[in-house]
């Protein structure tokens, strides 16, 4: 059941980051911005904590994990492939 919870969280997060540039309702400026960055954390939190089950860690590292790799994702504006805010 915690495979299949991952898996949808981690496909949530893809949708949200492939619908954000459709969204033109109030405020879409903040939006656009913010959801991208959001949705990508969101996602690489459930990447990592599917890999948790074969690595057998904690949710602490897993935290920290995705931590890291979203701040990677921020210093090099997308991994080079997306802008962020």
């Amino acid at each position: 059941m915690a495979l299949f919870r991952s898996v949808s969280f981690i496909f949530t997060g893809v949708v949200l980051l492939i619908l954000k540039q459709k969204y033109n309702r109030p405020n879409p400026e903040i939006i656009k911005s913010y959801l991208g960055n959001f949705s990508v954390s969101f996602g690489v939190y459930f990447i990592v904590q599917f890999n948790n089950h074969l690595l057998k860690t904690n949710n602490v590292i897993t935290a920290l994990i995705a931590i890291v790799v979203v701040s990677l994702f921020e210093l090099t504006d997308g991994f080079c492939v997306m802008t962020n805010v």
